[in-house]
Formats: structure tokens, C-alpha cells, sequence
């Protein structure tokens, strides 16, 4: 029984740090210094900024095992797959279904999981948000040189 309970830790740690390395990335992928957008309003930066800093913070909290980036990564599926059912017709479904992927792996690894360090966790919130400003604020100044 120990043997089976080490397994699934060892499988809860690959899955969730592979989840979060794929969140980082997708943040290196999915800034405006990448994908410009073609207006530039408030409403653009300000969910974009926020996409952004969501992303990599959760990547940075699966990768290390921290239970509210996983449940943050789970809000973070569910908006998205809410605003892809609705506005991207048969590919929305398969897109849905694709992101609510970490919904069930949040339920069955959430005891791997932990909460963290309320100081660093802060700290790298913090972190986030400024490196995803960073980013936004140099799309923009690149934009409009």
C-alpha cells in the first residue's frame, strides 16, 4: 500500500510541474510582446495583464506543487473555456473540454498538494504582475515607436 501511495505522489509531482512548465510557456507565448494585439484600450491591456500574471503565476505555483495555484489554474480553465464555448463555435466544445482537464487532476492529486508560504507566495504574486506590466509596457512602447 506505501508503494502505491509513493507512486502517486511521484505521479501528482510530474503532472503538476509539467502543467506548470506548459502555463510558463504559454505565458512566454501569449504576451503582447508575441501576439501584438490590434487595439490597444483599456479593456485589452487590463485583461491581458491579467491572462498574463495569472498564467505565470500559476506556473510558478504547479511547479512548485502549491494547492492555490492549482485551484487558480482551475478558475483560470473554466473562464477561458466559458469564453471559448461561447464565441468559438465547434471549437470552442473541443477546447472546453481540453482545458477542464485540470478540474478532475486538482480533485485527485489535491493532497500532494500544499499551501505554501504566505511571504513568498505574496511575494512571487507580486512578482508576476510586475513581469507581466514589464512586458506590456515594453509591447507598447515598441508598438508605438
Amino acid at each position: 500500500m506505501e508503494q502505491v501511495s509513493s507512486n502517486k505522489r511521484a505521479v501528482a509531482r510530474v503532472v503538476f510541474r509539467t502543467v506548470g512548465l506548459c502555463a510558463v510557456l504559454l505565458f512566454l507565448l501569449w504576451n503582447p510582446l508575441v501576439l501584438r494585439p490590434r487595439v490597444w484600450s483599456a479593456t485589452v491591456v487590463v485583461r491581458s495583464l491579467s491572462i498574463d500574471a495569472a498564467l505565470l503565476l500559476i506556473g510558478v505555483g504547479l511547479i512548485r506543487l502549491r494547492r492555490w495555484a492549482a485551484l487558480l489554474a482551475s478558475v483560470l480553465a473554466v473562464y477561458v473555456a466559458i469564453d471559448f464555448a461561447s464565441t468559438g463555435g465547434g471549437l470552442g466544445v473541443a477546447l472546453t473540454l481540453s482545458l477542464l482537464t485540470s478540474l478532475p487532476l486538482t480533485v485527485v492529486f489535491w493532497r500532494d498538494l500544499v499551501w505554501g508560504d504566505k511571504r513568498s507566495d505574496l511575494l512571487l504574486a507580486f512578482g508576476s504582475v510586475t513581469v507581466s506590466a514589464l512586458f506590456h509596457y515594453a509591447a507598447f512602447v515598441i508598438h508605438h515607436a
